[in-house]
């Protein structure tokens, strides 16, 4: 990515946080969280080198922010990267049980039948 990119999605994002008044807290939380990933994603994939950078860091804490305020997409997004690994998290079962039941308690579409085929597949493996 670019410099002129990284403006222009700057630009977006900025211009875009000025139409979020009407959103919640955690949803704003939520977009933050989903920009900075997107972000540290696109920085992982130009560099070959493994390493936990300052937008994983930011984007762990939005989505930890978001899900403490009771955002069940937060708290899913929370769940798959401690099973993943992802976001310069440790894979961690035990944590990603808690996120993934506690996006299903606070009612997340998918996360009951997610984490059914999830533990599932770690069973059976």
């Amino acid at each position: 990515m670019n410099i002129a990119n990284i403006k222009q999605r700057l630009h977006s994002y900025c211009s875009g946080f000025i139409e979020q008044n009407s959103l919640s807290d955690s949803e704003m939380e939520l977009h933050k969280a989903e920009f900075f990933k997107t972000l540290a994603h696109h920085e992982h994939e130009q560099d070959s080198h493994p390493y936990v950078s300052s937008n994983d860091r930011n984007a762990v804490w939005y989505f930890l922010r978001a899900a403490l305020r009771g955002n069940a997409d937060a708290s899913f997004k929370l769940g798959q990267s401690y099973l993943d690994g992802d976001l310069g998290l440790d894979k961690d079962y035990k944590k990603a049980q808690y996120w993934l039941e506690r996006a299903v308690h606070q009612g997340h579409p998918e996360a009951k039948a997610y984490l059914y085929t999830v533990f599932s597949e770690l069973a059976f493996s």
